[in-house]
Formats: C-alpha cells, sequence, structure tokens
C-alpha cells in the first residue's frame, strides 16, 4: 500500500463512520471541528486498530486531534509494504 493509497483509505473510513464529506474531514483542525465528541475519537480509534491490527497506546489518543495527524501516527507506527 503506497502512502496516497493509505490516507484514501483512512479518509474513506473516517469519512464514512462519521457521515462527513472528505473535505470536512481534511480540512478540520481539529475532530471537534467535526462535532465530534470524546467517545467518537475513541470510536474512530477502535476501528483503526482493527482495520490495521495495531494497537494504539491509550497515551497517543491526545497526540491525534485531527485527520493530518492520524495519517501520520499510522504512517510512522504501521508497517505495510509498498507496491
Amino acid at each position: 500500500m503506497t502512502d496516497i493509497e493509505l490516507e484514501k483509505k483512512l479518509l474513506d473510513l473516517v469519512s464514512e463512520e462519521f457521515d462527513k464529506t472528505p473535505e470536512e474531514v481534511m480540512s478540520a483542525e481539529n475532530w471537534k471541528d467535526l462535532d465530534l465528541t470524546s467517545l467518537d475519537s475513541m470510536e474512530m480509534i477502535f476501528i483503526l486498530e482493527d482495520e490495521f491490527k495495531i494497537e494504539i497506546p491509550d497515551e497517543e489518543y491526545p497526540n491525534l486531534h485531527n485527520f493530518k495527524q492520524l495519517v501520520n501516527y499510522i504512517k510512522e507506527n504501521v508497517k505495510w509494504q509498498t507496491r
């Protein structure tokens, strides 16, 4: 999976789960801009853990304020093969 494919997959997951457009997700400075609660954020973490077969440590949650930070975290912490 390339970086672009990964970002698209993450964008699709977040957009679909929270019924937001990709543009809304990408432009939000933080999850609150999307009217997401802390419970929504936790749900998103669980979805990503399941999708990528990873465990995101509790202490990392506060560092994932928006989509860009989420993408960077996954890129840095998930091993995948590029084609």
